[in-house]
């Protein structure tokens, strides 16, 4: 404790005393004592100043920044026994000019600028920040304090909660949509995962600047314009894999609207905590495994959610068209059968729309798996990432692909951007492809394998751009007058394909020959499209070439591969007709037909190709007449189309194309119903 003492003896000119005290008196001894000189600015925990001098001396009192807290009273008079007490306030730590170094010095009243004692002492931030002695037990609570609520509040046990985290972030809603407390914490611009430990210098949230973090305290109908505080994260706890939120408690110090040139303003000082911990979810029910010798069938809702849909039948028929099973899915939306000579398999989903979905399979056999609307890489629980980038100079634009989806910028740098995971698509690693554009349309690339996927965490984009490179499409035998031909290459991550350039131009000659940009070494294929492009087409074929080889130049001749092509399609009651040109063959048809009756129906059938201009839905049994869209004689069409496809390889299913590098050739016919919205 440092203590100043000043002895005060002063001689009058002309034998006149300078002070109240006469000449004969001892001179008075002077002091300001505050206790222990580290003080801890903390607003609610405030120091006693004791002064010393003669009885009767009116005194005054100053802090030598008045940025450093506040004292009761700027003058004082001592008392009979030469001592007088007032309370200094200190400053809090949430504010950015706050700890350090302060001094009060002591004077006479008739002569301020003259100090007759002083006492330093050091603003230091507390150890702790608020009060978390209300967050500490086992019940989701909010405790918050100060005069942005005109009081205190803390939330009943049967309150709503909604917790949601991002990135570097996590943001608590709690109470009644009209009567919100919120917290919203944020380390964004440390970029960094939230974790345990204090953090100094925030900044209102939504306007932190870089190397701040953020916070933000909310009361129904109050908050601030200008915000300064800190938080400590005493625990948090979040599922390894989703990145769900198991258990956090954060106290926090926010101060609202000061102003460093008025800083003995009133400003609204409020202190407090949330602790939350999520029930523990049950352990999920392992669906059972199909077996490998039958047909079995899993059907997921249409939704994008994907969820297996337990109210789904399925309709297990053998290849002479007698009903082996008809079922309802059990819980995890599956069915099997034997179908030792083959046959079909149809489901029936009632959607959350009204709509009736079916669904055939023709020509499957024993050990086929059938998954009806297959889980998208969006479907389930979602987690992001943070990436941060160093775009190279003079870039105005961000790109980044994952085999799990697109980045979204956050910032208009494009310095920061989210990537999104779900259930769908979870992988322990993942590959990214970050694409920087230009103004002039250059653009460069980086590549990284195998990144860590961290739930809610971080990855980094190294300085290593590269430009991108020129591949060559080259397209023979075209006809002397062909039209517009578009070409698109696209690069493969994971099951992901992405857009990398594309041409629309009319060719010349027999032989075209069109430059794209790539980025080579980037991704698993290669995948090259060409097709002929209509504003609304009833009937065109394309090409796609898969190439797992990273190729700088393909060569398409478009009379290989020939294809029987579809035109002049109409549906029928039942299914549909068309027209086809001769020659060529092909592998999978897939049907689409639509028609309303007391509901809209849509039915997708798939099966081998058989060579025949027609397809015919099959008849559902008598039990499901009323669903049986193909029954009803007032049943409207509202349209039919028809994909016809052939590999130029093996390996394919129904349901999925070949593995590895392939070419396709498809051809579709619709009718001008197709094209209007159902």
């Amino acid at each position: 404790m440092r203590r100043s003492m000043l002895s005060l003896v002063a001689v009058a000119a002309c034998g006149s005393p300078s002070s109240p005290h006469e000449m004969g008196d001892a001179a008075p001894t002077y002091s300001i004592t505050i206790g222990d000189p580290n003080v801890d600015a903390n607003p609610r925990t405030s120091r006693t100043v004791t002064v010393t001098g003669s009885p009767g001396d009116s005194l005054v009192l100053a802090l030598d920044r008045n940025t450093a807290g506040s004292l009761t009273s700027a003058s004082i008079a001592i008392d009979a026994s030469g001592m007088a007490t007032l309370t200094y306030t200190p400053c809090t730590a949430a504010l950015p000019d706050c700890v350090g170094g302060a001094t009060i010095t002591l004077a006479l009243a008739g002569n301020p600028a003259a100090p007759l004692a002083d006492q330093a002492f050091t603003l230091v931030a507390p150890a702790e920040v608020g009060d978390v002695s209300a967050c500490q037990g086992s019940v989701n609570v909010v405790s918050i304090e100060g005069s942005l609520i005109g009081g205190t509040y803390t939330s009943a046990p049967q309150d709503d909660w909604t917790v949601e985290v991002h990135p570097d972030q996590i943001h608590f809603s709690v109470g009644m949509v009209t009567s919100l407390y919120q917290g919203r914490f944020s380390l964004l611009q440390l970029g960094q995962p939230i974790a345990t430990g204090i953090y100094e210098h925030a900044q209102g949230e939504a306007s932190v600047e870089a190397g701040h973090p953020g916070i933000e305290i909310l009361a129904p109908s109050r908050g601030c314009n200008k915000i300064d505080g800190r938080f400590k994260v005493h625990d948090y706890t979040a599922d390894p894999a989703t990145g769900a939120v198991a258990s956090v408690t954060i106290s926090f110090e926010q101060a609202c609207e000061y102003n460093p040139a008025e800083p003995q303003q009133a400003l609204h000082f409020t202190t407090g905590c949330f602790h939350y911990q999520s029930p523990t979810p049950p352990t999920p029910p392992t669906p059972p495994t199909p077996d490998p010798a039958k047909v079995s069938v899993e059907v997921r809702s249409i939704t994008t959610d994907r969820a297996p849909d337990p109210n789904a039948i399925a309709i297990f028929t053998d290849a002479g068209g007698t009903v082996v099973l008809d079922t309802q899915v059990n819980s995890f939306g599956q069915a099997e059968a034997s179908l030792p000579t083959g046959g079909s398999v149809t489901t029936i989903q009632i959607g959350s729309d009204n709509r009736e979905y079916l669904t055939t399979y023709r020509g499957v056999h024993n050990g086929d798996h059938i998954v009806v609307n297959k889980v998208l890489p969006e479907s389930g629980v979602e987690d992001q990432m943070l990436v941060t980038t160093t775009p190279p100079a003079g870039s105005n634009g961000m790109i980044l692909a994952s085999s799990c989806g697109l980045g979204e910028a956050i910032d208009p740098q494009s310095v920061r951007s989210l990537l999104s995971f779900h259930d769908g698509c979870r992988p322990a690693t993942f590959d990214l492809l970050s694409i920087a554009t230009f103004f002039s349309g250059e653009r460069q690339y980086v590549w990284q394998t195998a990144l860590p996927h961290v739930p809610n965490g971080n990855a980094t984009v190294p300085n290593t751009w590269a430009p991108m490179g020129t591949a060559t499409v080259t397209l023979t035998n075209l006809p002397a007058t062909s039209p517009s031909i578009h070409t698109a290459w696209s690069t493969r991550i994971g099951s992901q394909t992405r857009l990398i350039d594309e041409i629309f131009a009319t060719p010349t000659t027999t032989t075209d020959v069109r430059s794209l940009k790539y980025p080579p070494g980037a991704g698993n294929a290669t995948v090259l499209t060409v097709d002929k492009p209509a504003f609304i087409s009833l009937a065109s074929d394309m090409w796609m070439l898969v190439d797992t080889s990273d190729p700088s130049a393909i060569t398409l001749d478009v009379t290989s591969q020939p294809l029987p092509l579809p035109t002049g399609i109409q549906q029928t009651q039942t299914g549909a007709t068309w027209t086809q040109s001769a020659g060529g063959s092909a592998d999978v048809v897939r049907l689409t037909w639509r028609v309303e009756t007391t509901r809209r129906a849509i039915w997708t059938l798939i099966e081998p190709y058989t060579g025949q201009a027609s397809v015919t839905l099959p008849a559902l049994p008598a039990a499901h007449a009323a669903l049986d869209p193909t029954a009803g004689s007032t049943a409207q069409m509202r349209g039919v189309s028809v994909i016809v496809t052939d590999y130029d390889v093996g390996g394919f299913t129904l349901q999925s194309p070949p593995a590895g590098s392939y070419r396709a050739h498809e051809a579709f016919a619709q009718t001008v119903a197709m094209t209007q919205p159902f």
